[in-house]
């Protein structure tokens, strides 16, 4: 059985299920893994499915009963997930099959088949929040992207320049750029969001997208399960085994007859030693000219389709899920700082990580927007490295929900890197991990010293056990908030 599954195997029927996407995964990765909650709902009708470590892409998902990330495996009846080095059928073997991505992913954990491709949802607050609802306008919206990570994928800055001006001049589309600007971006042709944007901001943007431009990766895997066409170059990888969202998407591919090389295995050393300017001479045999002809086809074969294909995904809003609605799963033991915290700075008191060692400091709680465009969580670093040192009596104590210990760890590791802070500078940080009731949240605010609030509906003073300069430095970040 490739399934890993624990907890009351006896059972036939799981009532709970816990889809873990855990390993070391691309974003495309877990996008393709999402396609599970289909095929278990289909299989155990009345089970309740429990998601962890996908908040970023699942959010919204209308399958998903709940987010978890404390409860103990043992308390699942089935808990499915996909590890390396699980690789059956190969990726070889699964073209020489004809397997879809979605096809291998779901053997090798011991589902049949996908009926249904993957499918994302973005919700209607967030497409309000961006203010990218939809006014009814006629011109197209482009999305594209130049960055890649991988060198076999990349067909280059320059191209993607000269494609985005045809976009804007023949098609008098309105054009978006994405990314994280790892290699490449900040191409100047249109609204440049390289960098500035959180997953779920980027999902939202890609769901009003008439099409998206991008190498093979995380972002031409979502834009497909949110229903946007793609038109991509396509490099070593193969498109038949990953380009499977809808029927309209375009890949172009190289004429070589070693293409392919990174599926079969069977990669010429050249391409490494001897790479043009950090990329695989495969991509850089797609012309412009390809691409052009490629993006004008496309384009007129949407162009009849397009209102319909708006229209669905307008229709796909009122079937996504807001997970602030659903109920709360987590089974973990009570609240404190020794079960449920995650502690990704500050050296001292806090890297006891041990009861008696918190005990010893003033608690100050903070319920981050981590999904809002211009985090405050932004300042609320920046107010808290100002205010406090590592000597300082001073917990800052940070429920997580909704993103994992790891997502927001990450966020909080980015933006103090920004800010010139590392692990000797910047004052203990405690992540507390799990969907925390509303009496949880209450009893986490009245243990503490203080209490920031940014736009919670928690009415508690914040004006306790603190000293006039530390009182100072957060009523600074309230005025601001």
């Amino acid at each position: 059985m490739r399934a890993l599954a624990v907890g009351r195997l006896a059972r036939l029927t799981p009532r709970t299920i816990l889809v873990d996407h855990a390993g070391l995964k691309g974003l495309g990765d877990v996008v393709v893994e999402t396609g599970y909650y289909a095929a278990l709902k289909a299989r155990y009708p009345d089970a309740r499915l429990v998601s962890r470590r996908s908040r970023r892409v699942a959010w919204g998902h209308p399958l998903i009963d709940a987010f978890d990330e404390t409860t103990p495996e043992s308390a699942f009846d089935a808990v499915y997930r996909r590890l390396p080095p699980l690789d059956t059928p190969s990726r070889s073997e699964a073209l020489r099959q004809g397997l879809s991505i979605f096809d291998r992913f779901h053997l090798q954990i011991g589902l049949d088949r996908p009926t249904e491709r993957p499918r994302l949802y973005v919700l209607e607050r967030e497409l309000a929040e961006l203010g990218l609802e939809d006014d009814g306008g006629g011109g197209w919206i482009i999305a594209y992207s130049a960055d890649s990570r991988e060198l076999d994928r990349r067909w280059g800055e320059e191209r993607f320049l000269e494609l985005a001006h045809h976009l804007e001049t023949a098609h008098g589309a309105s054009l978006i750029e994405l990314g994280a600007g790892l290699t490449s971006g900040h191409m100047g042709v249109g609204i440049d969001l390289v960098g500035k944007t959180s997953h779920r901001e980027a999902m939202a943007v890609l769901h009003v997208a008439d099409l998206f431009i991008g190498n093979h990766g995380g972002l031409t895997h979502v834009a497909g399960a949110l229903g946007t066409p793609i038109l991509s170059p396509w490099g070593a990888s193969h498109p038949a085994d990953r380009f499977a969202y809808d029927d309209w998407s375009v890949a172009i591919e190289p004429d070589l007859p070693c293409r392919h090389c990174r599926w079969t295995g069977q990669i010429p050393g050249a391409c490494w030693v001897d790479s043009i300017d950090a990329r695989t001479p495969c991509t850089q045999v797609i012309s412009v000219e390809q691409m052009k002809a490629a993006a004008d086809a496309l384009l007129e074969r949407l162009r009849p389709e397009r209102s319909r294909l708006r229209a669905g995904k307008k229709a796909r809003l009122s079937l996504a899920r807001d997970p602030q609605t659903l109920d709360r799963y987590d089974l973990g033991a009570e609240v404190s700082a020794d079960t449920h915290a995650f502690v990704p700075f500050g050296g001292g008191w806090a890297a006891e990580h041990r009861p008696t060692g918190y005990q010893r400091l003033s608690w100050v709680t903070v319920f981050p927007d981590w999904l809002a465009l211009y985090p405050l969580w932004h300042d609320l670093l920046a107010t808290y490295a100002r205010g406090f040192t590592c000597q300082d009596r001073t917990l800052l104590v940070l429920p997580t929900y909704p993103l994992n210990a790891v997502e927001a760890a990450n966020l909080l590791v980015s933006e103090a890197q920004r800010l010139g802070l590392d692990d000797e500078t910047l004052p203990p940080i405690v992540l507390v991990l799990g969907h925390l009731s509303t009496a949880e949240r209450e009893a986490l605010v009245a243990s503490s010293a203080a209490f920031v609030p940014l736009g919670t509906e928690l009415d508690v003073p914040s004006d306790r056990s603190l000293t006039p300069t530390e009182l100072a430095a957060w009523r600074s970040l309230r005025e601001r908030a």
